[in-house]
C-alpha cells in the first residue's frame, strides 16, 4: 500500500459458511485497520457468499462494530446479487462513509450449475450491462446513498480473458461507461 500510495487495501475472511456472529472477527478486523492507519492508508473488508462474511449487511455489521474510520467496505456488485442482497437492503445496510471502494460486472440470473461460487465469480462474470443483474439499478442506488468515489471494473470471465488485452479494456470501458450514463439519464 505504501508503495503504491493505495487509497485502500482489500481483505476478506476465508472461503466457507457465512458465520452467524461477526464479533469473532471485530478485534482481528480492528487490528488490522490500526495497521493501515499507521501507514496512511485503509482495509476494505469484501463480504463474499461463499466466505465467512457472507454478504454485504453482515459486512455492514462488522464494520460498524470496529468502529474504527480505517476500516470500511468493498461493494463488489457480483457478490451482492450472489448473495441475495436486494438493492434495498444493500441501501438499508449500508454507511456511505464506510463504503471504500465499488467494483462492477454483470452476471447470469443463476450461477453456472455445474460450477461452485467462487469459480462462477472467477470464470462467469459478465461485462457490465451484458448480464441479468441491474447494474444500473445499483450504481443509481449507490449514488443515492452519496457514493462520489471511483467506479472499478472486475471483469473475471473465460470470455474476458480469450480477448486480445486491447479488445477486452475497450469492451470493459464502453459497458461500463454506457451503465453510468444510463443511470444519469433517470
Amino acid at each position: 500500500a505504501q508503495v503504491f500510495q493505495s487509497p485502500f487495501i482489500k481483505a476478506g475472511t476465508s472461503f466457507g459458511d457465512a458465520v452467524t456472529d461477526v464479533r469473532p472477527f471485530v478485534a482481528p478486523l480492528r487490528r488490522l485497520a490500526e495497521e493501515a492507519a499507521a501507514v496512511g492508508t485503509r482495509v476494505g473488508i469484501e463480504p463474499l457468499p461463499f466466505a465467512l462474511i457472507g454478504s454485504m449487511p453482515q459486512g455492514a455489521e462488522l464494520v460498524q462494530a470496529v468502529n474504527h474510520e480505517a476500516a470500511g467496505l468493498v461493494v463488489d456488485y457480483w457478490h451482492v446479487h450472489r448473495a441475495g442482497t436486494t438493492l434495498d437492503e444493500l441501501a438499508a445496510a449500508l454507511d456511505p462513509a464506510t463504503v471504500f471502494g465499488i467494483e462492477l460486472s454483470d452476471a447470469t440470473a443463476e450461477p453456472d450449475p455445474h460450477a461452485t461460487l467462487f469459480e462462477d465469480t472467477r470464470d462467469n462474470r459478465r461485462y457490465p450491462g451484458r448480464g441479468d443483474q441491474d447494474v444500473v439499478g445499483f450504481i443509481r442506488t449507490m449514488a443515492a446513498l452519496g457514493w462520489r468515489g471511483p467506479w472499478g471494473v472486475e471483469i473475471l470471465s473465460n470470455e474476458h480473458r480469450a480477448k486480445p488485452l486491447d479488445e477486452g479494456l475497450r469492451i470493459a470501458f464502453d459497458t461500463t461507461v454506457a451503465c453510468l450514463t444510463a443511470a444519469e439519464e433517470s
